[in-house]
């Protein structure tokens, strides 16, 4: 396993951009009126994750999660993450079932992370490899699962923590296949397979970090979000850093 450096550079100012105080009198028919933000807990928004695009065709996870630890000041490089994290080359077909057997991604990567054919020749990985990443190196107190509700994603962004969501590459909604792996785990896939950084919201738009090439600092509206985000069973982290708790 290759040594990941990782170190702290700054934080505070990425709390203190310029504050922007929303008026929600459209946002209420969208999201409960419970985690509107009020006056006394406007903070710094969108938060000033840094700009980032993924260095190989299907590391956009890695991608998203460096650049939402970079908001905190910490640094490790795509290579070191996706070393630790891990990667593997199977077959990929379709069993009688029309099911694709190919790999785990909430293992390690399914097939190679930078593919000559994207989806083809490797996909991508999920959220529980990503998170054993992030609670090996500080940030156990990541919140990380599927069938996040919108007011959560919005409640931990307002909060100033940034959320890795995986979600289709174009927005759309996409109804998910099966990917079956050698061990028998059966997991949602899409052809477009996608995450990115939800970094702030208003009452029309949710403002992303999207480490897709010629991307960046981008805007879709609630309705792709919603659909996008949906695609794969609303699965996100939330970065927080800190140890889990013991119980």
């Amino acid at each position: 396993m290759m040594a990941a450096a990782a170190f702290f550079l700054v934080s505070e100012n990425n709390r203190q951009a310029s504050k922007i105080k929303f008026g929600f009198s459209g946002f209420k028919e969208t999201i409960p009126p419970d985690i509107i933000l009020s006056e006394e807990k406007t903070i710094a928004l969108p938060l000033v994750v840094p700009e980032y695009i993924q260095k190989y065709r299907a590391s956009c996870e890695v991608a998203a999660t460096r650049a939402a630890l970079l908001y905190f000041g910490v640094v490790f490089s795509e290579e070191d993450m996706i070393e630790e994290i891990g990667w593997e080359i199977l077959p990929r077909y379709y069993d009688k079932n029309g099911d694709l057997v190919w790999g785990n991604p909430q293992s390690k990567y399914v097939g190679h992370y930078d593919p000559e054919r994207i989806y083809i020749d490797g996909y991508g990985v999920y959220n529980q490899p990503i998170y054993g990443f992030l609670s090996e190196h500080g940030f156990g107190k990541s919140i990380s699962k599927t069938n996040w509700s919108i007011d959560e994603i919005i409640s931990y962004v307002r909060q100033g923590y940034p959320v890795i969501a995986w979600t289709s590459g174009d927005f759309k909604k996409r109804v998910p296949g099966v990917m079956i792996s050698p061990d028998g785990a059966k997991n949602p896939w899409i052809f477009s397979e996608h995450a990115v950084v939800v970094r702030g919201f208003d009452e029309k738009r949710v403002y992303l970090m999207d480490p897709a090439p010629r991307a960046g600092y981008r805007q879709v509206t609630w309705k792709e979000f919603e659909d996008g985000f949906g695609s794969l069973n609303n699965m996100a982290i939330a970065i927080m850093p800190g140890e889990m708790a013991e119980l």
